[in-house]
């Protein structure tokens, strides 16, 4: 038994050692910069115009990847371009602004670095493969005695051929001794398709005082297409079909079938200022006896502060033509700013 254990000891150490050597390891990607420095890192991700490198020194800075005019990385990757092909396999450095793509078959792929929109390595973790924020903001006017809380967050996986979110916004007003709240979860799954189509599924979940609504659910299926993609911006259109569910105060529940049409369009600077804008409106179009549209409208100003800190101002607008009572608002809008982590 002591022989087994001394055993077992010196595997277990060995395996430790080799762990720790294994983290240690040093860096085997390229990148090069115009500037002609060669940087030996770890490749991260590469997306919204900014690649995240992992160094010894300097942790994980991002790079403009403007700035990028070679790469080499004997890993696999999933590369998306501009036109919403996808590549999978290692990276070989071509000539200046240029990168092969070499798959399992065939000969390597010759690809215009500013092409690439997007660079996933292969087998991923789960938590690499996530991006998220959390912001909170508060506001206090003396004259009116009103106290405003905001808190917004959002996330985002990717995975091969897939893109889900979910945010959650949230506001409590306080005026004197009232007190109004909103709050907003906004829930997506897109498939990606060729030449830049997409099809997927949305949710949402609205709760409003100020229009009287205690809880609007939707629930419906997409189909759309990228109308622009490339490292500084992205457009898309969409548009289907989703089951409304909705219980104002005072009244019942009241269900109808709406059709959609909306848009999504962000807006990314180099990595040297960091700036993000992204802008969301979804209209909605009532099926049935009583003609009726809604809107529903979101944007975001995002300016990084220092490393993931940031600042935000974003606002929202619900609009809806014709509410269940004529005595209940139709519109409910706000603007807040706040300061926030991105993870």
């Amino acid at each position: 038994m002591p022989g087994r254990l001394r055993v077992l000891s010196l595997t277990a150490l060995l395996v430790a050692l080799g762990a720790c050597a294994a983290y240690a390891a040093p860096k085997t990607d390229i990148v090069v910069l115009n500037n002609g420095d060669r940087l030996t890192v770890e490749i991260k991700t590469m997306s919204r115009g900014r690649l995240t490198v992992k160094t010894d020194a300097l942790g994980t800075p991002n790079v403009d990847w403007g700035d990028v005019v070679g790469l080499s990385s004997s890993r696999s990757y999933e590369i998306e371009v501009t036109d919403g092909r996808r590549y999978y396999g290692s990276l070989v450095e071509g000539v200046r602004n240029h990168v092969l793509v070499r798959g399992l078959l065939g000969t390597p792929t010759d690809l215009v670095l500013l092409d690439i929109i997007r660079l996933t390595p292969l087998g991923a973790s789960f938590w690499s493969r996530l991006d998220g924020n959390l912001d909170a903001g508060f506001n206090f006017t003396s004259a009116s005695e009103q106290t405003q809380w905001t808190l917004n967050t959002s996330v985002e996986y990717r995975k091969r051929a897939f893109l889900n979110r979910a945010s959650l916004s949230s506001q409590l007003t306080k005026l004197e001794a009232s007190s109004q709240t909103r709050n907003s979860l906004n829930l997506s799954s897109q498939r990606f398709l060729k030449n830049r189509w997409f099809t997927g599924g949305v949710g949402q979940f609205l709760q409003d005082e100020s229009l009287d609504l205690d809880l609007r659910s939707v629930l419906g299926a997409i189909v759309g297409r990228y109308l622009t993609q490339s490292n500084h911006t992205t457009f898309s259109l969409f548009t289907g079909g989703g089951y409304t569910l909705e219980h104002y105060a005072g009244s019942t529940a009241q269900s109808s079938f709406e059709v959609l049409f909306g848009g999504d369009w962000e807006w990314f600077s180099p990595a040297s200022s960091s700036i993000d804008l992204s802008t969301t409106a979804i209209s909605y179009y009532n099926v049935g006896t009583r003609a009726r549209a809604r809107i529903e409208f979101s944007t975001s100003l995002k300016r990084e502060l220092f490393k993931d800190f940031y600042w935000n101002v974003s606002g929202f607008d619900s609009y809806d033509g014709s509410p269940p009572a004529e005595t209940q608002k139709k519109n409910d809008f706000g603007i807040t700013l706040s300061v926030g982590y991105s993870f």
